[in-house]
């Protein structure tokens, strides 16, 4: 006849000591080590505790209808100043752009806009552009992992040896951070979300581009034109024609964890160093009761209480 084994079960036989005795101190410190020494092998392996991480996201960019464009010419006394604020209306005189052409298009069919596409027509005369400027304010934010809103810029510069009748330039809108974002998923981070261009500010001081630009630059995250190609038409004419088209792609943000993010992968690192050592404990605390090498009293079910 076929014998087969239908249930099994354990024998659970139990240590006892005394609060005060050199067996309990001996479980406390083995118990102690195989928490502890776990923890700090792991920390000091390093990725314990991420202290950034990074997410991809195409960000919703929508152009401000703000915009300085500013040029030096061989005639010092001529510059041109082109903008459309009206605290700058002073610089009237200087306002040489009669036409301007902005198309923000949606390629994806979804409601963030892909690309900008901006035009600026100068009439130079027979001024000779030494160098420009051109600013366009922005509109950026996400929505994701860091939910952000902030004012950032399109600034190009270009030194003019001859002054072309055109500059057609082609970039990518990129993200520059220098520390990474402060992240909480259920809060908009608002930190740089205040004008670049501040008129109650440029009102009482006087107007300095240089100044706007170097504040601009000193920001934790703003906003840079990368992956920029540039040609140029050449010929006499009367005016100078900027097309810029800069596209909208997919940004790499780098973040400070949460604290739940951060015990996610945190306490599965220290688990698995965890349960080996609680392993190694287990057969030397064996070894030891086994061996009657401390003092304790056992107490099993296989023997007879008296």
């Amino acid at each position: 006849m076929v014998v087969l084994e239908i249930y099994s079960k354990c024998l659970a036989i139990k240590y006892k000591t005394y609060l005060i005795s050199k067996a309990t101190v001996f479980t406390l410190i083995l118990r102690i080590i195989s928490v502890v020494l776990p923890f700090f092998i792991v920390y000091n392996s390093r990725a314990f505790w991420m202290k950034h991480d990074s997410f991809y996201e195409q960000p919703t960019v929508n152009f401000r209808g703000e915009y300085i464009f500013s040029a030096l010419t061989n005639n010092t006394g001529t510059p041109i100043f082109c903008n459309n604020f009206p605290f700058l209306q002073k610089f009237a005189n200087f306002d040489r752009c009669p036409l301007l052409k902005v198309a923000e298009i949606r390629k994806n069919n979804h409601d963030k806009i892909d690309e900008l596409q901006f035009s600026i027509t100068v009439d130079i005369n027979t001024l000779k552009m030494v160098s420009f400027y051109l600013m366009l304010t922005l509109d950026y934010a996400l929505h994701t992992v860091c939910p952000m809103k902030m004012q950032s810029a399109i600034i190009v510069y270009n030194n003019c040896q001859n002054t072309p009748k055109e500059i057609n330039l082609s970039a990518q809108l990129g993200l520059l951070q220098f520390t990474p974002l402060g992240c909480h998923q259920h809060r908009t981070n608002n930190r740089y979300n205040y004008p670049i261009v501040n008129d109650k500010e440029e009102i009482i001081s006087k107007f300095d581009i240089a100044r706007i630009l170097q504040s601009y630059n000193t920001r934790n995250i703003s906003t840079r034109l990368i992956n920029m190609y540039t040609t140029y038409a050449t010929g006499k004419s009367s005016e100078f024609t900027l097309n810029l088209r800069v596209q909208y792609p997919t940004h790499h943000i780098y973040y400070t964890p949460g604290f739940w993010q951060e015990m996610k992968w945190a306490w599965i690192q220290f688990l698995s160093v965890f349960i080996i050592f609680l392993w190694i404990t287990d057969k030397i605390m064996q070894y030891v009761f086994d061996n009657r090498l401390l003092p304790f009293y056992e107490v099993s079910p296989l023997k007879k209480r008296i």
